[in-house]
């Protein structure tokens, strides 16, 4: 595949920690201006610190609609009328948890961050993008490709991240600003575990009828996940398929890291919907009672 003499300024949502902050260093190493966005000025300090200035830290919570547009003016501050070349969307939260369990409210942060907090940054970015003719990259999951219990906030979100980027590249077309997406498999970050850990303390809230019937599941998907955690890819796996997205004459629309995801893509598209279900209650649920 060949490459574009691309450079310019590059906007990379999460950079503080995991395959953000892999992302960062790495298109930063590759010359470009590179933008993390931060949530504290302590993760604004490690990043700059970590990356010896090479990477430019931003203040901005993309669940904050004031927080992303002081972000957005503060950038057209810094580029001018040079735009930008790239934004990479790749802050996201993670809740996970029995649906019964669940409070309305966690369902609304997941897309509140996932979602609408992809839309919120690109909306406002998206004028230098126009001018730098940049493109875009969204940070999915293979989790949005399959139903997987237990995980059912994180799924839907990045389901739903995949649908509003196609319909995010057919309205864009015009002025010829790609839109790719990233289906990252597992990754070396520990997030199963968190995302499991999450979903016990959420069942702890739980009703106490409910929680017993949930507990042993819980606890079985956590063992399953500490398992898988070790063989996990690295960020920087990832963060090399974001730079090829950015970086190729023509880029993919869909990029799948790891085996993971070539599975689940695989399942997703050619296995029957009712085999599909028998395998993943037979791998991650077990027998009924």
């Amino acid at each position: 595949m060949g490459y574009s003499q691309r450079g310019g300024a590059v906007v990379v949502t999460g950079a503080s920690r995991g395959i953000g902050r892999a992302t960062a260093v790495m298109l930063a190493r590759m010359g470009l201006t590179v933008y993390g966005t931060v949530r504290s000025d302590g993760d604004a300090a490690q990043l700059s610190e970590a990356t010896n200035g090479g990477v430019v830290p931003l203040r901005c919570d993309v669940a904050d609609a004031a927080s992303v547009e002081a972000m957005a003016q503060a950038l057209h501050q810094r580029v001018g009328e040079a735009g930008l070349s790239g934004l990479v969307n790749n802050a996201g939260i993670a809740v996970a948890g029995p649906w019964e369990a669940l409070p309305l409210e966690a369902w609304q942060e997941q897309f509140a961050v996932n979602v609408l907090g992809v839309v919120r940054v690109t909306q406002a970015l998206l004028p230098l993008l126009r001018a730098g003719r940049g493109r875009i990259v969204n940070l999915s999951s293979a989790s949005g490709l399959i139903a997987l219990p237990y995980l059912g906030p994180y799924g839907a979100s990045k389901a739903t991240l995949d649908r509003i980027s196609e319909i995010l590249r057919l309205e864009l077309r015009p002025w010829d600003i790609p839109v790719s997406v990233i289906h990252p498999g597992l990754v070396d970050t520990g997030a199963p575990e968190r995302f499991l850990e999450v979903a016990e303390e959420l069942l702890l809230e739980a009703d106490p009828a409910v929680r017993r019937l949930y507990s042993p599941y819980i606890t079985r998907m956590r063992a399953l996940a500490h398992g898988r955690v070790e063989g996990g890819m690295p960020p920087e796996r990832v963060a090399q398929v974001v730079a090829r997205a950015l970086l190729a004459r023509r880029p993919h629309r869909v990029y799948r890291v790891g085996l993971e995801a070539h599975i689940l893509a695989c399942v997703s598209r050619w296995v029957p919907g009712w085999l599909q279900e028998w395998l993943l209650a037979k791998a991650l649920i077990g027998p009924s009672d």
